[in-house]
C-alpha cells in the first residue's frame, strides 16, 4: 500500500457516522488530514482512570500520523455523516504510548495479559466497553480474542489493572 500512495496524493477513506454517534475509532496505514468538524484524540496509560471510569484524551491536531489508533469526535447534528480523511504527506505530531491500537483488515486481537474495551454506544451512552474474549485466532468461537473491524480501533490494557464495564472520556 505504501508504494501506491506514494504516488497518489487523491487517496481518501471515508468513515460515516450515524445520527446519533459523537464518537468513533480510525486506524490507517498512512497519514491523514483530520476533516472540518471532527477532532481526533490519543490516550496514553497514565491518561486512562481505570478507577473514575474516564480516560483523558489528548488532541491530535490536523493530522493524524500513519499507523496512529485514534478517537474521532464531531459535534452530532442529528444526521448520519460521512467524513472523508484525506491522504497527506505531511507526518503529524508523534504519537508516544497511545493506548488505543488498531487494524488495517479485520482481525482477531488476544492476549491473556490484556484485557480489551470496545467503543459501543450501549447502556452508558458512547464509551470503551470491556468486551468479553469469544474467539480465537481464526474468528472460530473461543475465548481468547476479539474481534477487530478493519480500519477501527480498541483499547487494550494490561490485565492486572482493575478492570471497568465501561470508561468514557474527559477531553
Amino acid at each position: 500500500i505504501s508504494q501506491i500512495i506514494k504516488y497518489n496524493a487523491d487517496v481518501a477513506f471515508d468513515r460515516t457516522m450515524p445520527a446519533g454517534h459523537h464518537w468513533g475509532t480510525l486506524y490507517l496505514p498512512y497519514a491523514v488530514e483530520v476533516p472540518e468538524n471532527l477532532t481526533a484524540y490519543y490516550a496514553t496509560a497514565t491518561a486512562v482512570d481505570v478507577a473514575n471510569k474516564v480516560i483523558e484524551l489528548t488532541e491530535v491536531g490536523n493530522v493524524i500520523p500513519a499507523y496512529t489508533a485514534v478517537l474521532i469526535n464531531r459535534a452530532d447534528d442529528g444526521v448520519t455523516e460521512t467524513f472523508s480523511f484525506n491522504y497527506t504527506t505531511e507526518k503529524g505530531n508523534t504519537v508516544t504510548g497511545d493506548v488505543f491500537e488498531g487494524r488495517i483488515m479485520e482481525t482477531y486481537v488476544g492476549d491473556a495479559n490484556y484485557n480489551y474495551y470496545l467503543l459501543l454506544n450501549a447502556s452508558k451512552g458512547e464509551a470503551f466497553y470491556w468486551v468479553a474474549k469469544e474467539y480465537n485466532q481464526t474468528g472460530a468461537v473461543g475465548n481468547t480474542h476479539i474481534r477487530c473491524e478493519a480500519n477501527k480501533g480498541f483499547l487494550k490494557l494490561a490485565s492486572g489493572t482493575t478492570t471497568a464495564s465501561a470508561l468514557s472520556f474527559r477531553y
